[in-house]
């Protein structure tokens, strides 16, 4: 029994010891190796890159963003969602950086560009539809009752007659912003009205009215209320009288390259259905190596076919055309009961979306992006790497979000599937 007491006692002070040797040496080597270690600083945090497009495998629907709901405000957000860098090319003073072409006149660029509602409907308005093949860059988007209409940007190039200028919408709000640039419409719902005329964008906003003719007036010649013409050369004298700021706004310039990116597939016509009233289509001409505009003549409706003729404007005499076309998927909502009712749309063109870009033939599937409240859209691919348009003019049709894509053999048919009016 003697034995066995002095056993345990030992054991006892053989874990005594260890537990003593156990703090003394080996924890402070731990608590060493336990130290913060001091990381690198990140120049940009880390964000996860959008998914990789769906390659055109099947003619599915193109479902590049969230579908649109309602929200009890319609203006832009302070700020885009934060993305990874995207790179910027520097563009020499003489340069647009809107279409990457030299300009004859750089008085031009030392001034902000100018962004004018251009009406497409009724199709009796067309012999007169002026100043489009001026534009740097043309969107069009869905407004209501089956129709579009026109938001050209005008800078490296001036036009004595735009228009016939027509009513705005909520989404001039985005263009107007991107490019710093004055806002021209011809009256508007009162709701969409009110709320550009609160807005900050108010002093840089020409429309009718005895003090703002010139630039902005109506040609008696023409009955009716589509006569309003805007004249860009008449713009700095109006806001030097109003004291308006008109230098020359800091634009991110798009990307542009004279090389034609890989990939790609060919595509020789571009059909875009809106509606049995407005459908419209794009021809590539490769002699010329751009996009000839040809629109709808009737209403394709019940047992009528779609038919077309070539697009002109009145004001060169020129067929309208693209060196560049992009189809822009844009969520489409309402921003309540009351403006659904009335298809006053609300379309989101911030953070980020699906997109097609059709150049000298060939159709890429890229993204936009909107990083900055004031500066235009870019197209990348999903790493974000820079997507080059050719130089020249671009036009943006801007399509719902869920609008669908079929294909046949080298032509290609989206049909806009619009919130309200045929979902």
């Amino acid at each position: 029994m003697r034995n066995l007491k002095v056993l345990v006692a030992v054991i006892w002070v053989l874990a005594a010891l260890l537990l003593l040797g156990v703090v003394f040496l080996v924890l402070p080597r731990l608590k060493e190796t336990m130290q913060p270690v001091a990381m690198p600083t990140l120049l940009v945090p880390p964000t996860a890159a959008p998914p990789t497009p769906t390659p055109f495998a099947t003619d599915a629907a193109l479902n590049a963003s969230p579908a649109p709901t309602e929200t009890p405000a319609a203006s832009v957000p302070a700020s885009p969602t934060p993305t990874a860098l995207i790179y910027v090319p520097h563009v020499a003073a003489n340069v647009d950086p809107l279409t990457g072409l030299i300009v004859s006149d750089m008085n031009r660029l030392e001034r902000r560009p100018i962004a004018v509602k251009v009406t497409h409907f009724p199709r009796s308005v067309r012999p007169n539809q002026a100043g489009l093949t001026l534009a740097d860059v043309v969107y069009e988007y869905y407004i209501e009752d089956g129709i579009t209409r026109f938001i050209a940007v005008f800078y490296g190039n001036d036009a004595e007659r735009i228009g016939p200028v027509r009513s705005g919408r909520y989404f001039d709000e985005h263009v107007a912003r991107m490019y710093q640039a004055f806002l021209v419409y011809a009256s508007a719902d009162d709701r969409v009205n009110d709320y550009l005329l609160h807005t900050d964008l108010l002093p840089r906003i020409i429309i009718p009215g005895t003090l703002n003719c010139p630039p902005l007036c109506r040609d008696t010649s023409i009955p009716g209320f589509n006569n309003m013409f805007l004249n860009t050369t008449q713009i700095a004298d109006w806001a030097r009288q109003r004291g308006v700021t008109n230098t020359r706004p800091d634009l991110q310039a798009t990307f542009f390259s004279d090389t034609l990116p890989l990939g790609g597939q060919e595509v020789s016509r571009i059909f875009v259905w809106y509606s049995g009233y407005s459908y419209h289509y794009w021809e590539y001409l490769s002699a010329q190596g751009r996009y000839l505009r040809y629109s709808d003549t009737v209403d394709a409706i019940g047992d009528q076919s779609p038919q077309y003729e070539i697009q002109r404007d009145a004001l060169t005499g020129q067929a309208v055309m693209a060196d560049n076309v992009v189809i822009l998927f844009v969520p489409h909502g309402f921003n309540n009961d009351f403006d659904r009712a009335d298809q006053l749309y609300r379309i989101d063109l911030m953070d980020s979306g699906r997109a097609i870009l059709f150049r000298e033939g060939r159709a890429y599937d890229v993204f936009w992006r909107r990083r900055a409240i004031d500066q235009p859209i870019q197209l990348t691919d999903p790493a974000y790497n820079p997507i080059p348009l050719k130089r020249g003019e671009t036009f943006y049709i801007v399509l719902p979000a869920d609008s669908t894509l079929t294909r046949s053999h080298g032509d290609w048919y989206f049909d806009a599937v619009i919130p309200g009016w045929n979902e």
